[in-house]
């Protein structure tokens, strides 16, 4: 008997280190995906976080880091748990891949017809150009731009130098590339196109709403005394 006992004693004592390394399955959204899918955390470690605080200082806040894995596309994701992370899950912040996330100044129309773009973006490329053509409609009217149509808004901005020359060009191939994927049957868009048209959207919305405030901030540190009384 007192065998018995022991033997169910190692045997439970077995089986509970082995659940210990199964791994645990929580639901997330899954960038790839574009859907709540059931995750496995695959590893979990104590520790910092670093950022700088209102006197520029670097400084370190305790965190904690977990790796999931989507079980439907084995898409792995890192979260991270801190005082100083959004926490968007129980688990923290996700930090790779970037999510898309609201952009902090970013107006509430123009936001979400960039969200939107970004959900049909897994799912088809021309449904994506059409919506990121939509971006631009959205931003014209945020800027209270006068034109017959989104070509005319954008040319007489573009006069007014509301945007650098670069951008104006970028402006107007997003434009043409939705209007191809909205009336055009045969097309051939690929994932490039759709990279490239992500990484333009994101850097005009970047450079008309939040640029100017981190431009602003960069300018009151020259106003900043240092601790020994002078000014930066």
């Amino acid at each position: 008997m007192h065998y018995q006992v022991k033997t169910s004693a190692i045997l439970q004592k077995s089986l509970l280190n082995i659940m210990d390394k199964i791994p645990k399955h929580v639901l997330l959204k899954c960038c790839r995906c574009n859907l709540s899918t059931a995750h496995a955390l695959i590893g979990q470690s104590e520790s910092d976080y670093e950022y700088i605080d209102a006197e520029g200082s670097k400084c370190f806040e305790p965190a904690t880091y977990r790796n999931f894995q989507c079980n439907n596309c084995s898409q792995v994701s890192l979260y991270v748990w801190s005082a100083f992370n959004n926490p968007l899950s129980n688990f923290g912040e996700q930090v790779y891949p970037v999510s898309e996330v609201l952009m902090t100044g970013t107006p509430t129309l123009v936001n979400a017809a960039y969200m939107q773009a970004l959900e049909v973006k897994p799912h088809s490329k021309v449904a994506y150009l059409v919506l990121a053509r939509r971006v631009l409609d959205a931003i014209v009217n945020d800027q209270k731009l006068q034109g017959r149509n989104l070509a005319d808004a954008l040319s007489i901005w573009a006069t007014k130098g509301g945007i650098p020359p670069l951008l104006v060009e970028a402006t107007d191939i997003i434009r043409k590339l939705g209007n191809q994927a909205a009336h055009e049957v045969d097309n051939d868009f690929n994932e490039l196109h759709v990279q490239l048209i992500e990484k333009s959207l994101t850097t005009l919305i970047e450079y008309i709403y939040i640029m100017p405030d981190s431009f602003h901030e960069l300018k009151s540190l020259l106003n900043m005394e240092m601790p020994n009384g002078n000014k930066i």
